[in-house]
């Protein structure tokens, strides 16, 4: 299918929380089989149901799978936030209110004083401190 250039997307004509529900989506796999992550989970309390097209491994491949179909996908917008100007993607907020992401990290007690795990630690709690 050829790529749609960004706010072409039938959903985007009339941008609502009706379109994003009667609209096709991509899903990226965060939960197991019969779990459902927080957009649906956002999406049941309102009473609708995502139509899921597509189920990805990742971020990068929704990017690809969005850069190439008519198919929405919602998610945090810093996982996109270089994929969005490369396969120039619509980046818009979501027609309903979703909880804020959270992010852990974890680590093996046998090895969490290593240099090298320490080191690592710092980097991602800098940048994620620069995410506020």
């Amino acid at each position: 299918m050829p790529k749609s250039t960004a706010g072409d997307a039938p959903a985007f004509a009339d941008w609502s929380l009706d379109a994003w529900a009667k609209h096709t989506h991509v899903q990226v796999r965060t939960t197991g089989p019969q779990g459902k992550g927080p957009v649906d989970q956002a999406a049941t309390k309102l009473g609708i149901e995502r139509r899921i097209s597509a189920v990805v491994p990742n971020f990068a491949v929704a990017a690809s799978a969005l850069a190439q179909t008519d198919m929405l996908l919602t998610a945090p917008s810093i996982t996109l936030r270089d994929a969005a100007g490369a396969y120039d993607l619509d980046v818009r907020d979501a027609p309903f209110a979703l909880s804020p992401l959270t992010l852990s990290l974890s680590w093996n007690a046998l090895t969490g004083d290593a240099p090298d795990v320490q080191w690592f630690l710092t980097h991602v709690r800098d940048v994620c401190a620069g995410l506020k």
